[in-house]
C-alpha cells in the first residue's frame, strides 16, 4: 500500500508496528542495524505520503504489545498528507482481540468483499468464540 501502491489496491493493517523507533528497539536494531536513517525505510509513518488504495487501520485500545499510539502516529501523518483511510479502534481489546475476534474478522471480511468484489457482503454475524480463562491458559501452555 505504501511501497507498491500501483499493485496493491486494498489491504488491512491490524495492530500494526508502523514505526520501529517506537517499538522494541532491540528488534529494530537486530533487523535494521544501528543507523536511524535505515529505520526510515521500514517506517509506514515516513511512507504515509505514498499511500494509495484502501487501507483500514485496526487496533485494540488496550494493546500492550504494539501500542495503539503506533497506529495513531500513522493516522496523524496520513491526515497531514490529506489521504483517505478508515480507522477501527476496539476500546476493550488487547493485541489478540480476545472476545472481539468475531467482530474484527467480520469487519475485515466485509471490507475486502466490498473493496475487491464490489458487492455487499452477505448479512449475518459471526458467533463469538468462547474465550474463558481456562481456554486461554490451555492455549498458552500448548
Amino acid at each position: 500500500m505504501f511501497d507498491f501502491p500501483d499493485f496493491h489496491k486494498i489491504g488491512v493493517a491490524e495492530f500494526g508496528n508502523h514505526e520501529n523507533r517506537c517499538h522494541h528497539l532491540d528488534c529494530t536494531e537486530t533487523y535494521d542495524g544501528l543507523d536511524p536513517t535505515v529505520w526510515d525505510q521500514s517506517s509506514n509513518v515516513e511512507a504515509a505520503g505514498r499511500l494509495k488504495g484502501k487501507l483500514p487501520l485496526v487496533h485494540g485500545g488496550l494493546d500492550d504489545n504494539v501500542s495503539p499510539h503506533q497506529t495513531l502516529r500513522l493516522v496523524d501523518r496520513i491526515i497531514a498528507h490529506d489521504k483517505d483511510f478508515d480507522l477501527l479502534i476496539i476500546p476493550g481489546a488487547e493485541h489478540a482481540y480476545l472476545g472481539f475476534e468475531h467482530y474484527v474478522a467480520r469487519r475485515r471480511w466485509d471490507y475486502l468483499v466490498r473493496g475487491l468484489m464490489g458487492i455487499e457482503p452477505p448479512e449475518g454475524r459471526l458467533t463469538p468464540a468462547p474465550t474463558g480463562t481456562e481456554m486461554i491458559a490451555e492455549f498458552m501452555m500448548t
